[in-house]
């Protein structure tokens, strides 16, 4: 018969190996996701070393024609938040 000390090591063992397992599959996804989002961060580089200034505009514009709510939203937002950082002592 197992005394409850016993048992409650082979309880902290089995929770161990758990945290264990579980923080590895948690670490290799965590890899996975770093390749992504590298391997995007180099599509994305390579796209703005192609796109000149004037693409640029048209895109922004293309957006703000296609969203000018959230467009205004966000010019609100961004006014306000620099309108705060440079107002501060």
């Amino acid at each position: 018969m197992k005394t409850q000390i016993e048992e409650k090591i082979e309880n902290a063992e089995s929770v161990g190996r758990r945290l264990a397992v579980g923080a590895n599959e948690l670490i290799d996804s965590a890899r996975e996701h770093a390749g992504e989002y590298k391997e995007r961060a180099k599509e994305m580089l390579h796209e703005a070393n192609n796109t000149s200034l004037a693409d640029v505009e048209k895109k922004i514009g293309n957006y703000i024609k296609a969203n000018p709510g959230r467009s205004l939203l966000t010019a609100a937002a961004a006014g306000f938040v620099l309108g705060f950082l440079v107002s501060r002592k």
